[in-house]
Order: C-alpha cells, then sequence, then structure tokens
C-alpha cells in the first residue's frame, strides 16, 4: 500500500464506525482468500475439500466468498483441521490492522501444512528448548520416523 493511500486510510480510522466496518470487511476478504488459496496449493477441488470437512461443496463456495460474513470459530477449526495447518483467532489493535492490510498478499496468506514444516517445528523446538543431544535424537525419531539420528 503506498504513502499516500496508508495515509488516507488513517484519517478514515478516525471514525468509529468506518474502523470497524473497515475491519469487519477486511477480515471477510481476508479468510474467504486464504480458504481459496491454501485449497488451491493442495490441488484441492471444492468438492474435496468439502469431504474432507465434513460439509458441502455448496457451502466451501459460499466461504470462499470475500462477500461472506457469517463465519463461525468451530466452520474455520473444520477447515483448518482438514487443510492441516492451526487456526489462530485473536484481537489486535488497529495498527496491526493497517500492516496486515498494507503486507496483504497470496504470497502472505500461504501456510503448509504440518507434514511439510515438521523439520522445522522440530528445530525450533529443539532450539527453544535446549533439549540434550538424547532427547533431540527422539524427538527426531518422532517426527522424521527414522530410526537413526
Amino acid at each position: 500500500m503506498s504513502r499516500k493511500l496508508s495515509n488516507k486510510l488513517l484519517a478514515k480510522l478516525e471514525n468509529k464506525e468506518y474502523r470497524q466496518a473497515f475491519a469487519e470487511s477486511f477480515l471477510n476478504s481476508l479468510i474467504a482468500t486464504q480458504l481459496r488459496t491454501l485449497r488451491s496449493d493442495r490441488g484441492l477441488s471444492q468438492e474435496q475439500l468439502a469431504l474432507m470437512a465434513g460439509m458441502k461443496q455448496s457451502r466451501i463456495s459460499a466461504l470462499e466468498n470475500v462477500n461472506y460474513s457469517s463465519w463461525s470459530i468451530s466452520t474455520l477449526q473444520r477447515l483448518a483441521a482438514a487443510l492441516d495447518v492451526a487456526l489462530s483467532v485473536k484481537f489486535e489493535s488497529f495498527g496491526q490492522l493497517v500492516k496486515t492490510v498494507e503486507a496483504f498478499s497470496t504470497d502472505a496468506l500461504r501456510v503448509p501444512p504440518f507434514e511439510e514444516e515438521k523439520a522445522s517445528i522440530y528445530y525450533q523446538l529443539s532450539v527453544a528448548k535446549s533439549l540434550s543431544p538424547r532427547d533431540s535424537c527422539t524427538w527426531n525419531r518422532k517426527i522424521t520416523g527414522k530410526l537413526k539420528c
């Protein structure tokens, strides 16, 4: 987002009603676009994702519409499970929202499934917890399925 556009947005955000409407509209666009991106990245059709999430194809189609606004946490959790990703829901400042809007892109919405990132998770755990070599080897076996370290 250009500096000029950011300044215009910041000026509009002074109005509380505008702030709330903007946040809601962006959230709807963000969720719908990320859902479509994750589904496409995995090579899934709407019908395949629907089957994996225990839904109908028409429901996936509705959820991928940026104008949809009746999100439920349980539906998003089912989709996260089907796509093998974590769901994170949080409250944030409007300043953070502006940063998220500025960084909005399809690439920023991509999230690998667990199987593609488990080695990275193992590394983060071993560094963060400073595991002993033996414990590190045990974690490696659990994550990779390999018998030797």
